[in-house]
């Protein structure tokens, strides 16, 4: 066992920096972790086959030897457990120049050099926090921070944060025994009066259940005072009255049991409030300290954390108060139930059962004292008076008592100084009466002003809402409009049939030309007008040389051969190339020069609103136009009218 210490402490592993850069590549795994070397491993085997010696060791230790050699055991196990480390840090050291200047395996995305610097300029963030010799001469302004002092300052940050994290912790580790000694309390106040409960209701209902067994010879194997109460219960008109008082008095039982029941749960409740008062006080001691410690950083700058924490502290404080609140609207209205039942039950009470019943209701009227304050506010100003009253009433006595006792000029400066109070007392009273009138007159003329608001903010609600109404249904009728528009514009073509044999129409009904003379040749749309809506038509013209652009009835224009269809009485409403009107039933408008001329390419555009009556030409590229109103007691159809070499296109797109 000693040769193999002595060749164990022996053993020596010397490589190089070579075989250490293998050793390392070859184990590592990748995300900077490592695979553990069978010869490490090796030594874990070790440290238990050192224990293993350890342990038998003990039972022998009288022998210098073999303390010796426990000694030299305990030194190879410690080398061993280290062994692992030291090879580590052994493989991940890199021989260092002690005259090159410190630098990092990370190299400048700029240059390409090794990191020597840090900007840690907390202005400069427009350069780089990484910086190579390059780096520093061409950004000389700028003061940068060795690789020492940044590691120095890191280590110092660190230290920092783990004490500021340690003392969290204790805060909130107290914070939370506090709250859970709170809480222990309480469960076992709970748990207490609860089981105490339980206990005294068991007992008040299930003891006293008796069962009257039927048995025919039951009599006699009575008791002579047993016969006594059943020849007394026999004996009575009534019988169940005895019955009836002992039931009366096991229900007064019964009542006193539900009134110590309801006192035990108004104490838990008291309880709970001075236990959520208690958890309240903590929180808010632990964010002051919080708030204190943290002081300077707040000042520096606007801390988001801390203005969440006090939002949270106050949420929590107003839900309490809604608590309170609540607990107070509970109050008042079992007050006032109170109230209602004390005057219904006035008048049924007779003699010793109304005696009890005033004592009753003097002692509600003396515990409630507070209760009758707030629902009696009113009254205060009357007891304001009768203080005023018993102050004129004591400074009478004063005077009585000053001819009387004249000689007692003590008390009268007693009683002078007790009459001061008085009245500083009266005047607090009455100056917190004047200041309670005036906050309630300001809550009210609040209370006006809010209600106007919601009255014109509900107004123009109203308004917005029938506005928008009025605008989505004027939506609907423009997209109703524009669809109708679109696919009238869309369907709309020259007639084959209704129009001169003069005329010629191709391109599916969508172009119509002639290059004839004399007279102007009429042609009709095969569509008609709709009855209802706005529609539009955009002709275009292509060649001119005499072209009349409008609608018309079709028959009167089919009875006049398709041949100048343009005077009064003859079935059309156009306007001309040059600018002229011609229509069919106003002489005062009929050949006069009032329209717009077009020309070629010009693209002149038509509505029609047979409801409103009245139809428009509009010049696209000029924006120009001119209006007419019409006979809408027959149906009209789009024409043109054409002479000479003249050619006209129906668009299909709608223009606004």
């Amino acid at each position: 066992m000693e040769n193999e210490l002595d060749e164990s402490e022996s053993k020596t592993f010397v490589t190089s920096f070579e075989e250490d850069v293998k050793i390392l590549s070859k184990n590592y795994k990748g995300s900077f972790s490592f695979e553990v070397p069978k010869e490490l491993e090796k030594f874990l085997d070790d440290n238990s086959y050192i224990d293993s010696i350890q342990q038998q060791l003990q039972t022998i230790i009288n022998c210098p030897k073999l303390t010796q050699i426990k000694e030299a055991l305990e030194k190879t196990k410690v080398e061993n457990e280290n062994s692992e480390i030291k090879q580590l840090q052994l493989l991940s050291k890199k021989e260092e120049d002690p005259q090159k200047t410190p630098s990092l395996k990370i190299q400048c995305n700029k240059h390409g050099k090794e990191i020597i610097m840090f900007n840690l300029n907390p202005e400069k963030t427009q350069f780089s926090r990484l910086a190579c010799v390059e780096c520093i001469q061409s950004n000389d302004p700028i003061k940068y921070t060795t690789l020492g002092d940044a590691s120095f300052r890191w280590n110092e940050y660190l230290g920092q944060t783990s004490d500021q994290v340690k003392r969290f912790q204790n805060q909130r580790c107290l914070k939370s025994s506090q709250i859970i000694e709170i809480l222990q309390e309480i469960k076992e106040k709970y748990n207490s009066i609860i089981s105490e409960i339980i206990n005294k209701v068991n007992t008040q209902y299930f003891s006293q259940n008796e069962t009257n067994e039927f048995n025919e010879n039951m009599i006699f194997e009575m008791s002579t005072e047993q016969v006594n109460e059943l020849t007394e219960i026999l004996s009575q008109n009534n019988k169940f009255q005895a019955l009836a008082e002992k039931q009366l008095n096991i229900q007064k039982e019964d009542l006193n049991q539900l009134e110590i029941i309801s006192t035990n749960f108004g104490k838990l409740l008291q309880n709970d409030l001075i236990a959520t008062e208690k958890i309240n006080k903590i929180f808010k001691e632990s964010s002051f300290n919080i708030s204190n410690e943290y002081k300077n950083e707040i000042l520096q700058d606007d801390n988001p954390i801390s203005n969440h924490l006090q939002i949270k502290q106050l949420n929590l404080q107003l839900q309490n108060f809604k608590i309170y609140q609540d607990i107070l609207n509970e109050a008042l209205n079992q007050y006032d139930l109170i109230i209602q039942t004390i005057s219904s039950l006035s008048n049924e009470f007779k003699d010793i059962q109304l005696q009890q019943f005033k004592q009753y209701v003097s002692k509600f009227d003396k515990d409630l004292s507070l209760m009758q304050k707030f629902t009696q506010f009113d009254q205060i100003e009357a007891e304001l008076k009768l203080h005023k009253q018993e102050k004129e009433l004591l400074q009478n006595q004063l005077t009585e008592s000053e001819k009387i006792n004249l000689g007692n000029q003590q008390v009268i400066k007693d009683l002078k100084k007790n009459d001061a109070e008085q009245i500083k007392l009266i005047s607090d009273l009455k100056r917190q009466n004047e200041g309670q009138s005036i906050k309630i007159k300001e809550l009210e003329q609040q209370k006006i002003q809010c209600e106007v608001i919601v009255k014109e903010k509900q107004g123009e609600l109203q308004s917005c809402q029938e506005q928008n109404q009025k605008n989505e249904e004027m939506i609907k009728q423009l997209q109703q409009t524009l669809k109708q528009e679109w696919q009238f514009s869309q369907s709309l073509t020259f007639s084959t049939t209704y129009k001169h044999s003069h005329c010629s129409v191709t391109q599916n009904g969508k172009v119509i030309e002639t290059s004839q003379s004399g007279y102007l040749f009429s042609c009709m749309c095969d569509q008609m007008i709709p009855k209802n809506g706005v529609i539009q038509f955009a002709i275009k013209i292509i060649e001119i040389t005499y072209i009349m652009i409008g609608i018309g009835f079709r028959d009167i224009v089919q009875s006049r051969n398709y041949l100048n269809c343009f005077e009064i009485g003859q079935g059309t409403y156009n306007i001309y190339y040059d600018g002229q009107c011609f229509n069919h039933d106003q002489q005062d408008k009929h050949r006069k020069q009032i329209a717009f001329p077009f020309s070629t390419n010009d693209i002149i555009i038509v509505e029609v609103d047979i409801q409103k009556k009245y139809v428009k030409w509009t010049k696209q590229s000029t924006n120009q136009s001119f209006t007419l109103n019409i006979d809408t007691s027959k149906d009209l159809y789009p024409c043109v009218q054409l002479q000479g070499k003249s050619k006209v296109e129906i668009l299909n797109q709608v223009f606004k």
